[in-house]
């Protein structure tokens, strides 16, 4: 079963492993989200907010609404929406002055297709169309 989770569910800095969200640990997760690629590397970050700068990607005051991937995602377009499977971690990681540079990751990532309603709207679309020009017809 797969989880789906929220970026408003994920707490700013490392948690107390009773918070609920040590639940999704290690778990097959859903998530949607505006994707950055990280350029001259593999892989990117998964954001909560669209139009990001580079600057802000990555940035430490910004991890928890972003979730590193280190899969190859490069057919997807920077600053677009969506909704990627993969195995959630929480794995909080300093560089050397200590500063969190990292919080939350999704491993063996795959994106998920949603299925496309539109043939059944353009059907719809084409019948209400056609009702409306066959009691246009009959009422003049």
């Amino acid at each position: 079963m797969t989880l789906t989770i929220d970026f408003r569910e994920l707490p700013a800095s490392p948690i107390h492993p009773t918070h609920r969200i040590w639940s999704y640990q290690d778990q097959p997760t859903e998530i949607r989200g505006f994707w950055y690629a990280v350029p001259n590397e593999m892989g990117g970050f998964l954001s909560s907010q669209p139009n990001l700068k580079s600057c802000c990607v990555g940035n430490h005051k910004l991890l928890h609404q972003q979730i590193r991937v280190y899969d190859d995602l490069s057919h997807l377009k920077n600053d677009h929406v969506v909704s990627l499977n993969g195995i959630f971690k929480i794995d909080p990681r300093y560089n050397s002055e200590g500063q969190l540079i990292q919080l939350y990751i999704l491993n063996d990532v795959k994106e998920v297709y949603k299925e496309s309603n539109i043939g059944w709207m353009l059907v719809a679309m084409f019948l209400l169309i056609g009702c409306v020009l066959f009691f246009k017809k009959f009422n003049h």
